[in-house]
Parts: C-alpha cells; sequence; structure tokens
C-alpha cells in the first residue's frame, strides 16, 4: 500500500522531508490548537507565552508540552533543509 505523499522510489532525502515536515505541521496545529485554549482560561497572557509554555501551572515540567511546543520548532526547518537538498540532488542529477 503505497501512501498519498512518499512511495518507494522517491530518495530518502525527499521522504525524511516529506515525514520531517508533515510532523512539524502536526505539531504546529497541535500546539495552536492549545494555545487557543489556554488563551481563553488565561487572557491576561500573550500567545507566545502559552505557546512556548512547557510547565503546568503548579510549575512543574510536561514532557508532552516539550514535544508540542519545541517540535515544530526542530522539525520544520529540518524538513525544509532535507527538501532543500532533495531539490538540489535532483536538479544535479538532471544536469549530468
Amino acid at each position: 500500500m503505497s501512501s498519498l505523499f512518499i512511495n518507494r522510489h522517491q530518495p530518502k532525502t525527499t521522504k525524511a522531508a516529506v515525514t520531517l515536515l508533515g510532523l512539524g505541521l502536526f505539531f504546529l496545529l497541535l500546539n495552536i490548537m492549545f494555545t487557543v485554549v489556554s488563551l481563553r482560561d488565561n487572557p491576561g497572557m500573550s500567545f507566545f507565552e502559552l505557546f512556548f509554555a512547557t510547565r503546568d501551572s503548579n510549575g512543574h515540567l510536561r514532557g508532552a508540552a516539550i514535544v508540542w511546543a519545541w517540535a515544530p520548532v526542530v522539525l520544520l526547518p529540518l524538513g525544509a533543509l532535507f527538501a532543500w537538498i532533495a531539490v538540489r540532488r535532483g536538479a544535479r542529477q538532471a544536469s549530468n
């Protein structure tokens, strides 16, 4: 069964780019959703304070919050880098 975006004939860099960008987008949307809900509960806080918040109301660090807050910051640029590498490699192979 082949995926909508990834097939087995694509280079590994393309597969990695699609995977990283997809995961980064998923976590970005998840964090935006959580931030909007939290803004209703905490009207005095700024969007970005809540967007990057990794501690609960008691000050305890939450592992899941670290993942959904920082995954887009890491995964989206990595995915863009892999996409750039894949395009460059494809252009180089096409010219040879």
